[in-house]
Protein backbone atom coordinates (compact mmCIF):
# COMPACT_ATOMS: atom_id res chain seq x y z
CA UNK A 1 0.00 0.00 0.00
CA UNK A 2 1.22 3.59 -0.84
CA UNK A 3 2.05 6.17 1.88
CA UNK A 4 2.82 9.60 2.18
CA UNK A 5 5.92 10.73 1.95
CA UNK A 6 8.02 13.88 3.53
CA UNK A 7 10.37 16.19 1.56
CA UNK A 8 12.33 19.03 3.29
CA UNK A 9 11.74 21.99 1.96
CA UNK A 10 15.68 23.18 1.29
CA UNK A 11 16.09 27.22 1.09
CA UNK A 12 13.28 27.80 4.11
CA UNK A 13 15.16 25.29 6.41
CA UNK A 14 18.77 27.00 5.27
CA UNK A 15 17.28 30.81 6.47
CA UNK A 16 16.24 29.20 9.82
CA UNK A 17 19.25 27.70 10.28
CA UNK A 18 21.20 30.95 9.35
CA UNK A 19 18.35 32.86 11.70
CA UNK A 20 18.96 30.72 14.92
CA UNK A 21 22.62 31.21 14.14
CA UNK A 22 22.52 35.00 15.26
CA UNK A 23 19.78 34.33 18.07
CA UNK A 24 19.49 33.10 21.14
CA UNK A 25 17.11 30.63 20.28
CA UNK A 26 19.26 27.39 18.70
CA UNK A 27 16.29 25.39 18.40
CA UNK A 28 15.43 25.07 15.02
CA UNK A 29 12.00 23.30 13.44
CA UNK A 30 12.92 22.17 9.60
CA UNK A 31 10.51 23.20 7.34
CA UNK A 32 8.56 20.26 5.30
CA UNK A 33 5.94 19.17 2.42
CA UNK A 34 3.89 16.16 2.26
CA UNK A 35 4.48 14.06 -0.57
CA UNK A 36 1.86 12.23 -2.32
CA UNK A 37 2.76 8.72 -3.45
CA UNK A 38 2.87 8.68 -7.98
CA UNK A 39 0.57 5.92 -7.42
CA UNK A 40 -2.47 5.00 -5.47
CA UNK A 41 -5.11 2.38 -5.78
CA UNK A 42 -6.84 4.07 -8.37
CA UNK A 43 -4.11 4.94 -10.78
CA UNK A 44 -2.45 1.66 -10.47
CA UNK A 45 -5.47 -0.19 -12.33
CA UNK A 46 -5.56 2.70 -14.90
CA UNK A 47 -1.56 1.91 -16.02
CA UNK A 48 -0.80 0.23 -18.83
CA UNK A 49 2.12 -2.33 -19.85
CA UNK A 50 0.73 -3.92 -23.67
CA UNK A 51 4.42 -3.75 -24.66
CA UNK A 52 7.43 -5.56 -24.65
CA UNK A 53 10.19 -2.99 -24.95
CA UNK A 54 12.53 -6.05 -24.58
CA UNK A 55 14.18 -8.52 -22.72
CA UNK A 56 17.62 -9.30 -21.54
CA UNK A 57 18.50 -12.99 -21.28
CA UNK A 58 21.69 -14.53 -20.26
CA UNK A 59 22.51 -18.38 -18.93
CA UNK A 60 23.56 -19.66 -16.00
CA UNK A 61 24.38 -23.49 -17.33
CA UNK A 62 26.59 -25.73 -14.95
CA UNK A 63 25.93 -23.13 -12.03
CA UNK A 64 26.57 -24.42 -8.60
CA UNK A 65 23.52 -24.91 -6.60
CA UNK A 66 24.20 -21.42 -4.31
CA UNK A 67 24.54 -19.52 -7.95
CA UNK A 68 21.13 -20.79 -8.58
CA UNK A 69 20.10 -19.87 -5.09
CA UNK A 70 21.34 -16.35 -5.01
CA UNK A 71 20.03 -15.59 -9.31
CA UNK A 72 16.30 -16.90 -8.01
CA UNK A 73 16.96 -14.48 -5.04
CA UNK A 74 17.82 -11.42 -7.09
CA UNK A 75 15.63 -11.81 -9.66
CA UNK A 76 12.63 -11.71 -7.42
CA UNK A 77 13.89 -8.68 -5.50
CA UNK A 78 13.04 -7.15 -8.74
CA UNK A 79 10.11 -9.01 -10.70
CA UNK A 80 7.07 -6.86 -10.19
CA UNK A 81 9.08 -3.49 -10.16
CA UNK A 82 7.43 -0.66 -11.19
CA UNK A 83 9.40 2.80 -12.51
CA UNK A 84 7.96 6.18 -12.43
CA UNK A 85 8.40 8.18 -16.27
CA UNK A 86 11.79 10.12 -15.65
CA UNK A 87 12.68 7.71 -12.64
CA UNK A 88 16.44 6.31 -11.99
CA UNK A 89 16.34 2.65 -11.32
CA UNK A 90 19.16 1.50 -9.27
CA UNK A 91 19.42 -2.22 -9.03
CA UNK A 92 21.19 -2.10 -5.26
CA UNK A 93 18.85 0.07 -4.29
CA UNK A 94 15.86 -2.54 -5.18
CA UNK A 95 17.68 -5.58 -4.42
CA UNK A 96 18.89 -4.34 -0.87
CA UNK A 97 21.24 -6.27 1.30
CA UNK A 98 22.70 -8.73 -0.04
CA UNK A 99 22.48 -11.48 2.72
CA UNK A 100 20.33 -14.35 4.56
CA UNK A 101 17.91 -12.23 5.46
CA UNK A 102 16.95 -11.61 1.88
CA UNK A 103 17.13 -14.97 0.89
CA UNK A 104 20.74 -15.03 -0.40
CA UNK A 105 23.49 -17.51 0.43
CA UNK A 106 27.16 -17.45 0.01
CA UNK A 107 29.32 -18.63 -3.19
CA UNK A 108 32.00 -18.07 -4.95
CA UNK A 109 32.58 -14.53 -6.60
CA UNK A 110 35.13 -12.34 -7.51
CA UNK A 111 36.82 -10.31 -4.56
CA UNK A 112 39.89 -8.56 -5.03
CA UNK A 113 42.60 -10.96 -7.09
CA UNK A 114 40.83 -13.87 -6.37
CA UNK A 115 37.28 -15.78 -5.95
CA UNK A 116 36.30 -16.40 -2.96
CA UNK A 117 33.09 -17.19 -0.93
CA UNK A 118 30.83 -13.67 -0.54
CA UNK A 119 27.48 -13.65 0.19
CA UNK A 120 25.62 -13.62 -2.98
CA UNK A 121 28.19 -14.98 -5.43
CA UNK A 122 26.10 -15.22 -8.34
CA UNK A 123 23.37 -12.21 -8.56
CA UNK A 124 25.68 -10.77 -11.57
CA UNK A 125 23.61 -12.99 -13.15
CA UNK A 126 20.88 -10.44 -12.64
CA UNK A 127 22.01 -6.94 -13.23
CA UNK A 128 23.70 -9.07 -16.51
CA UNK A 129 19.88 -10.01 -17.75
CA UNK A 130 18.55 -6.73 -16.62
CA UNK A 131 21.76 -5.00 -18.33
CA UNK A 132 21.18 -6.12 -21.53
CA UNK A 133 16.99 -5.36 -21.10
CA UNK A 134 17.97 -1.79 -20.57
CA UNK A 135 21.06 -1.58 -23.37
CA UNK A 136 18.28 -3.00 -25.92
CA UNK A 137 15.92 -1.16 -24.92
CA UNK A 138 17.50 1.91 -25.78
CA UNK A 139 17.36 3.58 -22.21
CA UNK A 140 19.97 5.99 -21.26
CA UNK A 141 22.75 3.92 -18.75
CA UNK A 142 23.20 5.97 -15.60
CA UNK A 143 25.85 3.75 -14.26
CA UNK A 144 27.72 0.43 -14.94
CA UNK A 145 30.13 -1.45 -14.74
CA UNK A 146 31.99 -4.58 -16.64
CA UNK A 147 33.34 -7.33 -14.20
CA UNK A 148 37.17 -7.05 -13.36
CA UNK A 149 37.83 -10.13 -15.50
CA UNK A 150 36.65 -12.17 -18.38
CA UNK A 151 33.97 -14.72 -17.34
CA UNK A 152 33.22 -16.60 -20.88
CA UNK A 153 29.89 -17.58 -18.95
CA UNK A 154 28.00 -14.32 -19.82
CA UNK A 155 29.11 -14.69 -23.84
CA UNK A 156 25.79 -16.45 -24.38
CA UNK A 157 22.83 -14.11 -25.39
CA UNK A 158 24.83 -11.28 -25.39
CA UNK A 159 24.34 -9.98 -28.93
CA UNK A 160 21.35 -10.99 -30.89
CA UNK A 161 23.30 -13.04 -33.72
CA UNK A 162 26.25 -14.04 -31.99
CA UNK A 163 28.11 -14.76 -28.59
CA UNK A 164 30.74 -12.80 -27.44
CA UNK A 165 31.88 -10.56 -24.12
CA UNK A 166 31.14 -7.05 -23.41
CA UNK A 167 27.34 -7.13 -22.16
CA UNK A 168 27.85 -8.21 -18.71
CA UNK A 169 26.96 -5.94 -15.56
CA UNK A 170 28.78 -7.19 -12.02
CA UNK A 171 27.49 -4.88 -8.85
CA UNK A 172 28.86 -5.07 -5.68
CA UNK A 173 26.67 -3.58 -2.59
CA UNK A 174 27.76 0.36 -1.48
CA UNK A 175 30.21 0.29 -4.33
CA UNK A 176 29.40 -0.76 -7.82
CA UNK A 177 25.78 -0.22 -8.87
CA UNK A 178 23.72 -0.61 -12.13
CA UNK A 179 21.27 2.20 -13.14
CA UNK A 180 19.37 3.27 -16.05
CA UNK A 181 16.68 5.99 -16.40
CA UNK A 182 12.98 5.28 -18.19
CA UNK A 183 12.98 8.59 -20.32
CA UNK A 184 9.84 6.41 -22.16
CA UNK A 185 7.72 8.76 -20.85
CA UNK A 186 5.11 6.31 -19.23
CA UNK A 187 5.46 3.49 -16.65
CA UNK A 188 7.24 0.33 -17.28
CA UNK A 189 7.49 -3.24 -15.00
CA UNK A 190 9.97 -5.30 -15.01
CA UNK A 191 9.31 -9.46 -15.33
CA UNK A 192 11.86 -11.86 -14.55
CA UNK A 193 11.79 -15.48 -15.43
CA UNK A 194 14.22 -18.25 -13.75
CA UNK A 195 14.34 -21.16 -15.90
CA UNK A 196 15.89 -23.43 -13.97
CA UNK A 197 15.42 -26.70 -16.11
CA UNK A 198 17.20 -24.90 -18.93
CA UNK A 199 19.24 -22.48 -16.30
CA UNK A 200 18.43 -19.51 -18.44
CA UNK A 201 17.46 -15.90 -17.00
CA UNK A 202 14.74 -13.54 -18.88
CA UNK A 203 14.87 -10.41 -17.57
CA UNK A 204 11.65 -8.17 -19.44
CA UNK A 205 10.95 -4.47 -19.51
CA UNK A 206 7.20 -3.92 -20.37
CA UNK A 207 5.26 -0.30 -21.03
CA UNK A 208 4.46 1.40 -23.67
CA UNK A 209 6.02 1.42 -27.33
CA UNK A 210 9.00 4.12 -27.50
CA UNK A 211 8.97 3.50 -31.69
CA UNK A 212 12.83 3.65 -30.81
CA UNK A 213 15.36 0.31 -32.18
CA UNK A 214 18.52 -0.64 -31.09
CA UNK A 215 21.99 -2.16 -33.32
CA UNK A 216 24.73 -2.85 -31.97
CA UNK A 217 28.36 -2.52 -33.43
CA UNK A 218 30.72 -5.36 -32.08
CA UNK A 219 32.41 -6.81 -30.00
CA UNK A 220 35.66 -5.93 -31.21
CA UNK A 221 39.04 -6.84 -29.25
CA UNK A 222 40.87 -4.06 -28.82
CA UNK A 223 43.48 -5.78 -27.10
CA UNK A 224 45.04 -8.73 -25.43
CA UNK A 225 47.33 -9.31 -22.54
CA UNK A 226 49.30 -12.50 -21.63
CA UNK A 227 48.25 -14.30 -18.20
CA UNK A 228 50.33 -13.71 -15.72
CA UNK A 229 52.87 -16.93 -15.39
CA UNK A 230 53.73 -16.85 -11.67
CA UNK A 231 50.81 -18.41 -9.60
CA UNK A 232 49.73 -16.74 -6.42
CA UNK A 233 50.08 -18.73 -3.09
CA UNK A 234 47.38 -17.94 -0.22
CA UNK A 235 47.96 -19.09 3.03
CA UNK A 236 44.27 -20.60 4.60
CA UNK A 237 44.04 -21.90 7.44
CA UNK A 238 41.37 -23.77 7.42
CA UNK A 239 43.54 -26.57 5.31
CA UNK A 240 46.15 -28.86 6.91
CA UNK A 241 49.05 -28.10 6.58
CA UNK A 242 50.87 -29.49 2.88
CA UNK A 243 47.68 -29.12 0.95
CA UNK A 244 47.51 -27.32 -1.80
CA UNK A 245 44.03 -26.51 -3.61
CA UNK A 246 43.81 -24.52 -6.93
CA UNK A 247 40.84 -22.02 -6.73
CA UNK A 248 42.13 -20.12 -9.99
CA UNK A 249 43.34 -20.67 -13.41
CA UNK A 250 45.44 -18.43 -15.42
CA UNK A 251 43.49 -16.12 -17.71
CA UNK A 252 44.25 -13.79 -20.55
CA UNK A 253 43.16 -9.78 -20.50
CA UNK A 254 41.16 -8.69 -23.43
CA UNK A 255 39.63 -4.92 -23.92
CA UNK A 256 36.61 -5.35 -25.88
CA UNK A 257 34.40 -2.06 -26.97
CA UNK A 258 30.67 -2.47 -28.27
CA UNK A 259 28.96 0.50 -29.98
CA UNK A 260 25.34 1.08 -29.13
CA UNK A 261 23.34 3.27 -32.00
CA UNK A 262 19.68 3.98 -31.06
CA UNK A 263 17.02 5.11 -33.66
CA UNK A 264 14.46 7.51 -32.21
CA UNK A 265 12.05 8.13 -34.99
CA UNK A 266 13.97 7.39 -37.67
CA UNK A 267 16.93 9.53 -36.61
CA UNK A 268 20.39 8.29 -35.34
CA UNK A 269 21.29 9.11 -32.10
CA UNK A 270 25.17 9.63 -31.63
CA UNK A 271 26.62 6.52 -30.93
CA UNK A 272 28.06 5.28 -26.99
CA UNK A 273 30.49 3.59 -26.84
CA UNK A 274 30.92 0.54 -23.71
CA UNK A 275 34.52 -0.32 -23.39
CA UNK A 276 35.33 -3.63 -20.82
CA UNK A 277 39.02 -3.55 -19.71
CA UNK A 278 39.36 -7.92 -18.46
CA UNK A 279 42.57 -7.57 -16.49
CA UNK A 280 44.28 -10.67 -16.78
CA UNK A 281 43.86 -13.26 -13.90
CA UNK A 282 47.05 -15.30 -11.82
CA UNK A 283 46.42 -19.01 -11.38
CA UNK A 284 45.89 -18.99 -7.71
CA UNK A 285 46.13 -22.39 -5.10
CA UNK A 286 45.77 -22.38 -1.47
CA UNK A 287 48.28 -23.38 0.97
CA UNK A 288 47.34 -24.87 3.54
CA UNK A 289 48.25 -23.74 7.13
CA UNK A 290 46.50 -25.58 9.64
CA UNK A 291 46.91 -28.65 12.03
CA UNK A 292 48.98 -31.30 9.96
CA UNK A 293 47.12 -34.49 9.15
CA UNK A 294 48.50 -37.44 11.20
CA UNK A 295 48.43 -40.44 9.07
CA UNK A 296 46.48 -43.39 9.81
CA UNK A 297 48.65 -46.24 10.95
CA UNK A 298 46.83 -49.94 10.81
CA UNK A 299 48.26 -52.42 12.68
Amino acid sequence: AGQAGVVLQREEAVQRIYDAFFSNNRVVDLPTQTVQPKLDEATLKSLQFNDILSTGRSSFVGSAAYRTTNIIAGAKHIDGVLIAPGAVFSFNTEVGTIDESNGFVQGYAVVGKRSQLEWGGGVCQVSTSLFRAAFYAGLPIREWHAHPFYIKWYDEYAFPTTAGPGLDATIFTGQLDFQFVNDTGNWMVIETTVDTKNQILDVQLRGTATGRSVRVIGPKITGTTPAPTDPVYIDDPTLPQGTIKQTDKAKDGISVVVYRIVTNNGKDQPGEEFTSNFKPWHATFLRGTGTQLTPTVKP
